[in-house]
């Protein structure tokens, strides 16, 4: 399993903390359509949609085509903001329990291939949460049908 650079210098890592989109193209690894691993690069639709996800104040309902790869960018943004910002709590909501499964699964794997020195500790990881206690921050993602979550 490929992952991001091991060594990163002390350059970067500051502008990577403080630039959103560079964090995103240089340190989240993504699976593409055969199956390789590579670094997450926005595609145009991406592109246009960023801007708004930065905006603060942050509540996106979004209703989207399939296969834009608008949910990578959303779950994506949201795991770097939750993982950057601390006492930051992000909430994502799926319309079905499969959806929601999938998301937490992304969620984990751009976890899992980050470089250690940008990993901070996940004392929680369960089926719908991921909780970094050094940050105070939570990102959750659930179902919308679900009597305690979406409602």
């Amino acid at each position: 399993m490929a992952t991001a650079a091991a060594e990163v210098s002390p350059d970067l890592l500051r502008e990577v903390l403080t630039n959103r989109l560079l964090f995103l193209e240089t340190l989240i690894m993504i699976e593409d359509k055969s199956r390789k691993i590579m670094p997450l690069r926005l595609n145009p639709i991406q592109r246009r949609f960023f801007p708004h996800l930065e905006k603060p104040g942050g509540r996106h309902v979004l209703l989207k085509p399939a296969q834009v790869g608008k949910s990578t960018i959303v779950i994506a943004f949201l795991f770097v903001d939750t993982i950057t910002t601390p006492g930051t709590t992000s909430v994502i909501v799926a319309h079905k329990e499969f959806i929601t499964q999938r998301l937490l699964q992304r969620a984990q794997f751009y976890y899992d291939m980050l470089p250690e020195q940008f990993k901070p500790v996940m004392s929680r990881k369960s089926a719908n949460e991921k909780f970094f206690p050094e940050l105070n921050s939570t990102l959750y993602i659930g179902t919308a049908r679900a009597h305690v979550f979406g409602r």
